[in-house]
């Protein structure tokens, strides 16, 4: 076991006939939500990398400490420091790990499981959707708000957001919508729902595997202990939102232009906690990054998971270098006035030159994808 002020806690369970072991990674910052930091990442890759060559180690369980997140995003405030100090080094080089972080995740051939428990959003999502196996509980919030703070979905979701029922992935992108685990599930965010208090049970089931000499084998193994899992646990599971009102954001999302949904948006009136919640995110959020995020989906249908990663890398660097993520950060995380000043207040003023140049990294260092083979 690591040490317990450890950035993440390792451990290596054995299974139940001795031979082999499951290795368990902890995220250890429960004060802030499990938030990533540099040091997290390069911890977590160190030891992704020395797993995964190992055939003793069967299948690796993902986690987050205490009760709240498993992870609810990115060290925010490390970003906004060096952003306002004009560090462009410190921005490009957090996402260049994380995503090469993310990249190696999805691209690991041993079974990988997410104990995807409370708050999982930004950087929690790009390490959660690279995984085999991601489970959500009854306490599970899942979102990728970037559009409040004036980014957009990053960490692989240009790939990852195709995955969801048309348009919903758009309309998750453009509202940020806080989703439970049935909806998760529902967006093809999550494979399988077990209630918070079966933490321990679905674990040990999993120890109780005698587990094979190859990493398929091992994927074989763990799919059948979840996919028999007890029927009562979806008993547990939560009404979903997007059934309640999957109609009108079909009709909402799959207007050709961002103009068109726009003004749906802004007409549109609801009593509904969640829905008004997710409209106001959209409207309170940086139009620049709604028309980055509307032509991010629109080029990116076709992008491999590489492609995504790499595309991702030059529209963060600009982003940093924006100040619209500047701006973002400093109204809802540092001064919390929840009052940005965007540079571009209205969708008008954002012209298709500045979304534009998103996609080319800007002058000087050249930012380099780098996982585990």
């Amino acid at each position: 076991m690591s040490d317990s002020s450890s950035p993440v806690l390792f451990e290596e369970r054995k299974t139940q006939d001795g031979k082999n072991a499951i290795g368990v990674a902890t995220l250890n910052a429960p004060k802030s939500l499990n938030s990533l930091t540099l040091e997290m990442i390069a911890s977590l890759r160190g030891k992704l990398s020395e797993w995964k060559d190992r055939r003793d180690i069967a299948a690796i369980w993902l986690e987050g400490s205490g009760d709240k997140a498993f992870c609810a995003g990115g060290d925010i405030v490390k970003l906004f420091e060096a952003m306002k100090s004009q560090d462009q080094s410190y921005p490009q080089n957090f996402f260049e790990q994380e995503y090469s972080l993310d990249l190696s995740i999805h691209q690991l051939h041993k079974p990988v499981i997410v104990w995807g428990d409370g708050v999982v959003m930004g950087g929690g999502m790009g390490l959660m959707q690279g995984a085999k196996f991601r489970i959500v509980t009854e306490r599970t919030t899942i979102a990728m708000p970037e559009i409040t703070i004036g980014l957009y979905p990053d960490v692989g979701a240009s790939y990852f957001l195709h995955k969801c029922p048309k348009p919903f992935g758009l309309f998750e992108a453009l509202t940020g919508a806080r989703l439970n685990s049935t909806d998760a599930l529902k967006m093809n965010f999550a494979d399988y729902f077990v209630p918070a208090s079966e933490k321990s049970e679905v674990f040990t089931r999993l120890l109780q595997q005698s587990y094979k000499p190859t990493d398929e084998q091992n994927m074989m193994i763990v799919t059948d202990v979840l996919m028999n899992l007890p029927d009562a646990y979806a008993q547990q599971m939560p009404e979903s939102m997007l059934d309640k009102h999957g109609a009108w954001i079909a009709k909402t999302f799959s207007k050709p232009r961002l103009s068109e949904i726009d003004a749906s948006l802004r007409a549109h009136t609801t009593e509904d906690k969640w829905l008004s919640r997710s409209i106001a995110a959209y409207k309170g959020g940086s139009p620049t990054s709604a028309s980055l995020i509307f032509e991010q989906l629109r080029r990116s249908q076709e992008w491999s998971l590489e492609e995504a990663f790499q595309n991702e890398l030059a529209m963060s660097a600009r982003c940093a270098l924006s100040g619209e993520f500047l701006e973002g950060v400093r109204a809802l995380l540092i001064d919390k006035d929840n009052q940005p000043r965007w540079i571009r207040p209205t969708l008008a003023e954002v012209t298709s030159e500045d979304v534009a140049k998103h996609f080319t990294m800007p002058n000087g260092k050249t930012l380099e994808l780098r996982w585990m083979i």
